[in-house]
């Protein structure tokens, strides 16, 4: 959305309010004039001190991308000329104007947030300003890393030798057991891959790597102690997780936060659902990108697709 508004409106100076949690996806953005940080802990003074320095800088159009109550209350409290959210319940009556569900059933993937910036033009009278589908944005999310961490990504792709036999990244751990994939199916894939002789480097948090040891042991004893396996090395920060995911030639993994790392980086990305919200959470008509639904899907759908990519 942020790129879009700048494309279409290149003179728009954007400001962006938001927690903590979701700075590092933020950072070094060139399209983002002012991050303005609100910290949950701080003071209520400080807090509010903040609410006055926004409205203050009396905005054109304020956009709520998430519509609770907090949300609609910030926005109120900023007040720009032009309100826009999404309808949800009795919140909508608080916006100029709002976003429903129904003009976009998939509220969480990028064509529903590019209906924002269609609503901002409408209000705007500028709506020849506007692509004849919304499809005709780029709905790639992206990431920018500053100059130390580039050369972190350098340093650590050259530690460990990502110039060497092409890398596939795994994704086999998740903080919600629902989302984890069968581990013996993993299992098959690996040594699919491997038979194919490629490097695996399987993605971890903190305290995860147990989830990467039970996919292992299930791989028959000679695989075990392949080189082409590479899971022990320091924690990554999700941004450097992006400069490393960039190096690598594709993505296989469950559904969670490093597939749309995987998307950000550019490389084609493998997601195994075990839902039916796939919809939801990948790019619209995007090839590059390829989702199976593991109660309709077998593992030999996905190696023979593995076939056509690799």
């Amino acid at each position: 959305l942020i790129r879009a508004i700048k494309q279409t409106l290149p003179n728009a100076e954007i400001h962006f309010f938001t927690e903590p949690i979701t700075v590092w996806a933020l950072t070094a953005n060139p399209n983002i004039h002012t991050l303005h940080v609100i910290y949950p802990k701080s003071s209520l003074w400080s807090k509010i001190k903040l609410y006055l320095k926004l409205r203050k800088l009396k905005f054109d159009a304020v956009f709520d991308l998430r519509s609770t109550p907090k949300a609609t209350f910030e926005t109120i409290f900023i007040h720009g000329k032009i309100a826009i959210g999404s309808k949800k319940r009795y919140l909508g009556m608080f916006y100029t104007t709002y976003v429903h569900n129904s003009e976009n059933p998939y509220s969480y993937n990028g064509t529903y947030k590019l209906l924002f910036l269609e609503k901002l033009l409408s209000l705007l009278g500028k709506e020849e300003l506007k692509k004849p589908s919304l499809l005709d944005y780029s709905q790639e999310s992206e990431i920018f890393l500053t100059p130390e961490e580039k050369q972190f990504v350098d340093n650590f792709c050259t530690k460990y030798d990502f110039s060497g036999i092409p890398t596939i990244a795994l994704n086999v751990v998740s903080r919600r057991a629902y989302k984890i994939w069968d581990p013996k199916n993993y299992a098959e894939v690996i040594v699919y891959l491997l038979k194919k002789k490629k490097r695996l480097f399987f993605w971890h948090g903190p305290g995860e790597i147990h989830l990467v040891q039970k996919v292992l042991d299930f791989l028959p004893e000679h695989y075990k102690k392949d080189t082409n396996l590479f899971y022990n090395y320091e924690y990554l920060t999700l941004r450097q997780l992006f400069g490393v995911f960039a190096q690598c030639q594709l993505y296989i993994g469950n559904d969670g936060g490093p597939k749309h790392i995987a998307c950000a980086s550019g490389i084609p990305t493998i997601t195994i659902f075990k839902s039916d919200f796939y919809r939801n959470w990948t790019l619209v008509n995007d090839s590059q990108h390829k989702t199976f639904d593991s109660q309709t899907h077998s593992v030999q759908d996905i190696l023979s697709h593995l076939e056509e990519v690799i």
